[in-house]
């Protein structure tokens, strides 16, 4: 297997949901449901944002303790607009020494200029993000995320202010997914809006290349949105 560890995080203690969950990860990545571990964790009394920090933490913690290479992690309420094989992204890893995270969803910083980047990889770009819900970390992105402390930050955010060697899938693969109409299904659609005007508006700005962009992403709103209702409807998320 590519991955040393794959990791599902969780608050639902329901093993159906473990398993089910699981299973459709497995499908979209194309690993054996088996080697995904599940970290169910109670609720944080200091709030969800506490407890999210908390619970990767944990992992980051466990990955530096067994000097795990690649890991995957993602959490609960994930859903994949499209299946993604590791022959997608694995030479493009093995190939940047430097890389520290990978992620298969992301929700560019718009207002930072010196992202998202292409790399010489069609379908990859170097980015700067605040998502957290489906990502590969390294060993040495894993060792500098254990030793932040929790500061009142976000997890996302710890991610993005401490690891600088970012990288992604363009377009995503992975938005966090929500029930019909709820906070987490418009946080998919932002997802997925703010990937191409970040991508339209790269640094220097092309007029044709963001012309094309910034159009093709206002004909597809109809088409995003029955797509994240689709999944809302359709894939396991949590209670």
């Amino acid at each position: 297997m590519y991955y040393d560890y794959i990791a599902l995080i969780t608050t639902n203690p329901d093993e159906g949901f473990h398993q089910t969950k699981k299973d459709y990860i497995a499908r979209s990545i194309g690993v054996l449901s088996d080697t995904i571990q599940v970290h169910c964790f109670e609720p944080h009394a200091e709030g969800a944002d506490r407890g999210c920090f908390s619970s990767h933490h944990h992992l980051w913690n466990y990955i530096v303790e067994q000097g795990f290479e690649r890991t995957a992690i993602f959490e609960d309420d994930v859903i994949f607009l499209k299946d993604v094989s590791v022959s997608r992204y694995a030479g493009f890893l093995e190939s940047t020494p430097d890389w520290e995270v990978f992620y298969f969803g992301h929700r560019p910083i718009i207002w930072d200029y010196r992202f998202v980047e292409r790399t010489s990889t069609p379908g990859i770009v170097k980015v700067r993000t605040n998502d957290t819900h489906a990502y590969v970390l390294s060993q040495k992105g894993a060792q500098k995320l254990s030793a932040r402390p929790w500061c009142g930050r976000p997890v996302d955010v710890t991610v993005s202010g401490t690891l600088s060697a970012s990288y992604a899938l363009f377009p995503m693969r992975a938005v966090q997914g929500g029930r019909f109409l709820s906070h987490s299904f418009f946080n998919g659609l932002s997802e997925r809006n703010s990937q191409y005007i970040r991508y339209a508006l790269q640094r220097p700005i092309q007029p044709l290349r963001a012309a094309f962009w910034l159009t093709f992403l206002v004909v597809a709103q109809p088409w995003f949105f029955l797509g994240s209702t689709w999944h809302s409807l359709t894939k396991p998320l949590p209670a």
